[in-house]
């Protein structure tokens, strides 16, 4: 199915930099190279029909909200996108924290409890 490439970009870049994503860790997580996320982003390429599922899913939006901008509702369930990036934002506060401390990073470590009540 066409759909107009630049608002596809557009929205691919907006929504990794809403989500805090580095383009790095998108395409890590699509399964490309930073280049080609890049090339997505700046309508220089289309991704493969294939790689729309893979791009919604590490985005955590619908393939049709990337095609149309329109949402219809069939986000990736968000406890799989939380599993799949808690260990990136523990890592982005341990970084933040030993900068602003001047610790080196490998001297700082995080820990998290999480209460059911």
């Amino acid at each position: 199915m066409p759909y107009d490439i630049e608002a596809f970009a557009t929205r691919v870049r907006e929504t990794r930099e809403l989500r805090g994503m580095s383009r790095s860790e998108f395409a890590r997580r699509v399964g490309v190279t930073p280049t080609g996320a890049w090339n997505w982003e700046s309508q220089f390429t289309r991704p493969k029909p294939e790689m729309l599922s893979k791009i919604a899913a590490a985005l955590n939006v619908s393939e049709s909200f990337l095609t149309t901008g329109a949402d219809s509702g069939e986000t990736v369930p968000p406890q799989a996108a939380e599993r799949e990036q808690l260990p990136d934002i523990l890592e982005l506060a341990r970084q933040k924290i030993a900068a602003a401390t001047g610790m080196p990073t490998n001297r700082v470590r995080i820990s998290v409890e999480f209460l059911t009540r």
